[in-house]
């Protein structure tokens, strides 16, 4: 089983629901007697890493996690990877989890070239310093097989009969400076039945005033969709 932890932050419906459509055993939880008995742990989070810690503090589970962590995969998301590290500089200082040697700090103290964005949203390239079995699909760069995410790359991957499709869309605003991406994850669990989940992201400096481009290609994906169902009534 794997323990989500619930302190009060973090999308826990999104997560576990598509951690079940892999086939996996979740439950969401603040129980530390759950989280002990589970087989792994996922540490989600958004918002600031100070409120963030508080709340996880006051569920009494920061020693629980500490404990566990020593014996069995802890997975930090979004951030509630940054809550494994010794301590945070956002808004402050704060003390983190200790599971990570190391402190989050503002990227753009070192940045060298300022046009970078600071947060950056949506897609960018991965340099691989260690390998782990998360990295499973990934090499330097970006995804196994992919082109460059501007250029609308996408992988196919196959493991243990199931089959992956990953397509990336992205483009710029008007200003030329916006990135807004839409990425397709197109899965065959082989179960008969196919799985299409969307992520859109960025247009960070600029409201968006227009949704026909995403209309229109809704509508695309709905009518191929029927026509697929129409040719394939058994999947």
């Amino acid at each position: 089983m794997i323990a989500i932890v619930d302190y009060g932050v973090g999308n826990l419906f999104s997560l576990s629901s598509s951690l079940r459509a892999l086939g996996q055993q979740t439950e969401i939880t603040r129980d530390p007697e759950r989280v002990r008995a589970a087989d792994r742990m996922i540490l989600p989070g958004v918002g600031a890493f100070g409120d963030a810690i508080a709340k996880l503090d006051a569920t009494g589970l920061v020693p629980v996690l500490r404990a566990e962590a020593e014996r069995k995969p802890l997975l930090g998301i979004c951030l509630g990877m940054q809550l494994l590290f010794d301590k945070s500089f956002e808004y402050g200082e704060h003390v983190g989890l200790g599971l990570i040697p190391g402190q989050v700090t503002d990227l753009r103290q070192g940045l060298g070239d300022p046009t970078l964005k600071v947060p950056h949203m949506g897609w960018n390239s991965l340099e691989i310093l260690r390998q782990d079995p998360i990295f499973r699909y990934f090499r330097d760069g970006i995804l196994a097989g992919s082109q460059s995410v501007t250029d609308g790359g996408g992988s196919v991957y196959e493991t243990e009969g199931a089959r992956f499709i990953v397509r990336v869309f992205e483009r710029f605003s008007l200003t030329d400076r916006d990135l807004v991406s839409l990425s397709l994850l197109l899965a065959d669990l082989g179960d008969g039945r196919i799985r299409l989940t969307g992520i859109t992201a960025g247009c960070g400096r600029l409201e968006k005033l227009w949704t026909y481009g995403e209309e229109a290609f809704l509508k695309k994906l709905t009518k191929l969709a029927d026509g697929f169902d129409a040719a394939h009534p058994q999947q």
